[in-house]
């Protein structure tokens, strides 16, 4: 009799988690700005191997990106540079931010996207996502305001 008066609220429940990392709709590829929806800063960075990457302003050259989906999630490349999205090599908790050579660590982003259009990027096999506005961009455990984003097609 309880087991029947507990399932509804569970199911309930497991249906509120899972409507709030649903996997983002197909992304186009092509060029966008990654703007954090706390700050309305963007990413950017200088693009070259081991450069870490932060938020700053959406008029600097830094602040464009390559999206693509490939079998392991989406890629995001420095538009100057080629380089790819990824953890930093640097060795410290919490984990920085960077563009990597795109063949070296995972290179790999889930883009999960509320019904609002706001998403987290969750880097591939792991449950840490892109924080920004902080000293830098981190690799926080997923769950932090500043971990809200949005996608602006250039």
């Amino acid at each position: 009799m309880r087991l029947r008066a507990v399932l509804p609220a569970l199911a309930l429940a497991a249906s509120a988690v899972l409507s709030m990392s649903s996997p983002a709709s197909a992304v186009e590829p092509g060029a966008y700005q990654l703007v954090n929806a706390s700050t309305g800063q963007c990413l950017t960075g200088e693009g070259g191997a081991h450069q870490l990457v932060r938020t700053g302003a959406c008029d600097e050259r830094g602040a464009r990106w390559f999206l693509r989906d490939t079998p392991y999630g989406y890629e995001v490349r420095h538009a100057e540079t080629g380089a790819c999205l990824d953890q930093s090599i640097l060795r410290i908790f919490p984990p920085r931010v960077a563009t990597e050579p795109c063949d070296f660590h995972q290179s790999a982003w889930q883009l999960e996207q509320r019904d609002d259009g706001v998403m987290r990027l969750r880097l591939d096999r792991t449950d840490y996502c892109l924080t920004g506005p902080r000293d830098g961009a981190l690799l926080l455990p997923c769950g932090d305001r500043d971990q809200e984003w949005f996608l602006r097609r250039l």
